[in-house]
């Protein structure tokens, strides 16, 4: 799941999500970009032991600067197999 959301939304479908699935078992990665509904989304404890669930964050503040040097050579390979 990304969420560019938070806020209610989040909070609204983040439990039946996750324990509405038939395998629960199954990974499920939310990772959490923005904040456009709330700067805040209440979590119930019970969402992180229902379910094989990780809650990530990813913005400029998740990666050191080395290691965006480190994955360009990569994309910049993706990108000119594309064109």
């Amino acid at each position: 799941m990304i969420d560019y959301l938070w806020g209610k939304p989040a909070e609204l479908v983040l439990l039946p999500l996750l324990t509405k699935r038939s395998d629960r078992s199954r990974a499920l990665t939310w990772i959490q970009i923005g904040s456009v509904a709330g700067p805040t989304a209440a979590v119930p404890s019970v969402a992180l032991r229902s379910a094989n669930f990780q809650l990530l964050g990813s913005g400029q503040g998740s990666v050191t600067a080395a290691g965006y040097v480190a994955e360009l050579p990569a994309l910049v390979d993706t990108i000119a197999a594309a064109s």
